[in-house]
């Protein structure tokens, strides 16, 4: 263990205060990349095989919808392990606000998490905001219908924001669709027969219970001391409050058709198993330009298998969801259809792109930085905060050794999280959307492709390096055209966290990428 104050940087609260170069200096993490993703692997699946054991369908959607509760005891747990480990090797875990929900969890607030949602605009705010958008976003119909739609209302039915695709689906059926918000589904008379606490009772006992003795045998610090009799009453009572409003939304179903984006979030998910389970056509949404550049298994099933209908931009995408996402593991009986709007949008955007002048040298380089969360993601390899600022210092210091420009481009929503780690080391920071900055740079440089950054960025014609530590999780056929287009350095991951890469590749990536002008990636994900 190579670390010279015997000390553990907790989050980047305490980056923010030491400074990234005293982090770099004191270097060690640990809970190692493989051991955090096997037990978040155990944790997925033991609770997949348990929630499977009863053919209880409201149990099942439950069970789907609370794997949002699973994935947040992972991160709990995680912290769990940092902390038992610290105590036992005599190491002082220093930690800030950033990471306190981890470190020292509200179970009061996680507990009451159904029954605290709110929705920020009150009744009369949610009318107004029901007309103006049903006359914006239904300008493909006349006038008449849009009257009637507003005054009668309509069986077809959009919630959620009413992001590009969904724009272009609803143009496309060329009809009325009623924008409302979810706080709506609840609003109508409803009469609730069901015994909310027997299906707690049964949740309980079916799931809640065997799940826990299962983790209780993991032997590691992930658990160690963790008070599973106080998270069991927590995760009880988010289940009584989760029924109730499953129950009530059931009960309101008197639509044939219902657009949905923002799936992933557990009123999302509470919407479309109830809907679902009343035979109502439900269309989940595709954030982003997500092409299955990483194949993120485990994400999907926990997030967004429970839909039955899942529409992407284009055939392309549309292919690769079927090919990798068909037959993941999930709790429900269900299967998931993928479809296309078949979009133009995201090729149009390259063939406007291309014309951008394109300069040779590579002076100037743009780092598209990381968000900076305590949240240690489980869709790639080291997407942990602790290990990108490290890796993102020393590529900073690198370039700027060889003479290179730095800018560095910071998330907008997540700039308090990286505000003054790096300002005296880079030539910039760039908070702008990515669309309106990109072309100030020579070169485009990623260490990660799970944004919707990277997806933008492969339709402009600037060159792109990625540093990458994903290989084993890609489809091969893809990587094929993206290294027409993508200059790819491969990086590990070493035992103690730590991104390592061959600096001589890297620079050689950087002077000279790969041609910028290759459409077949392009031509064969976007071209509809």
């Amino acid at each position: 263990m190579k670390n010279i104050d015997n000390v553990i940087l907790g989050d980047m609260s305490i980056v923010r205060d030491k400074g990234v170069s005293y982090l770099n200096k004191n270097y060690f993490w640990p809970v190692s990349e493989d051991e955090f993703l096997d037990f978040s692997k155990f944790m997925h699946d033991e609770y997949i095989n348990v929630s499977k054991q009863t053919s209880n369908s409201e149990l099942n959607d439950i069970a789907t919808v609370e794997f949002s509760f699973v994935k947040q005891l992972l991160q709990i747990f995680h912290y769990n392990y940092v902390k038992k480990y610290a105590e036992k090797n005599s190491l002082e875990l220093i930690t800030g606000k950033d990471s306190e929900e981890l470190i020292n969890p509200n179970w009061n607030k996680i507990k009451s998490y159904y029954s605290g949602l709110e929705f920020p605009r009150n009744k009369l705010l949610r009318v107004i905001r029901r007309i103006a958008r049903n006359i914006l976003f239904n300008s493909h119909v006349s006038f008449i219908k849009i009257v009637q739609g507003i005054l009668f209302g309509s069986n077809r039915i959009s919630v959620g924001s009413n992001d590009q695709i969904k724009r272009e689906f609803i143009r496309k059926n060329k009809v009325f669709y009623d924008h409302i918000d979810w706080p709506e589904l609840l609003d109508k008379n409803t009469k609730i027969l069901n015994n909310h606490n027997d299906f707690k009772d049964l949740f309980l006992n079916k799931i809640i219970n065997p799940y826990f003795e299962k983790l209780r045998k993991h032997n590691s610090f992930f658990v160690k001391d963790i008070d599973f009799v106080k998270i069991t009453e927590v995760w009880s009572t988010r289940v009584f409050e989760a029924y109730l409003i499953y129950s009530k939304l059931k009960s309101s179903v008197d639509s044939s058709e219902l657009l949905l984006t923002e799936i992933s979030k557990p009123i999302g998910k509470l919407i479309t198993v109830a809907y679902q389970s009343k035979g109502c056509k439900v269309y989940c949404f595709h954030h982003g330009n997500d092409a299955v550049l990483t194949i993120q298994n485990q994400t999907f099933s926990s997030n967004e298998s429970q839909c039955y209908k899942f529409v992407t931009p284009t055939s392309g995408i549309a292919d690769r969801y079927k090919r990798h996402y068909s037959n993941v593991p999930r709790i429900s009986k269900s299967y998931t259809e993928f479809f296309s709007i078949n979009s133009r949008l995201m090729y149009d955007l390259y063939l406007y792109n291309a014309r951008r002048h394109i300069d040779k040298n590579t002076e100037t380089i743009m780092l598209i930085g990381y968000p900076f969360n305590s949240t240690r993601y489980v869709g790639g390899r080291g997407l942990f905060f602790y290990q990108r600022i490290d890796l993102e210092y020393r590529l900073i210091n690198f370039l700027k050794s060889k003479n290179k420009s730095v800018i560095y481009k910071a998330h907008p929503d997540r700039f308090d999280e990286v505000n003054g780690v790096f300002n005296d080391i880079v030539d910039e920071i760039i908070v702008e959307p990515f669309e309106e900055v990109w072309s100030k740079a020579d070169l485009l440089l990623f260490t990660y492709t799970s944004t919707t950054t990277f997806g933008y960025a492969l339709t402009t014609n600037a060159p792109i390096v990625l540093l990458d530590s994903d290989s084993e999780i890609r489809d091969q056929d893809d990587m094929a055209l993206l290294d027409r287009r993508v200059n790819r350095v491969p990086a590990k991951i070493g035992k103690n966290t730590r991104i390592n890469f061959n600096k001589n590749l890297f620079f050689e990536a950087i002077i000279k990428p790969v041609d910028s002008s290759s459409d077949d990636y392009i031509l064969d994900v976007y071209k509809t």
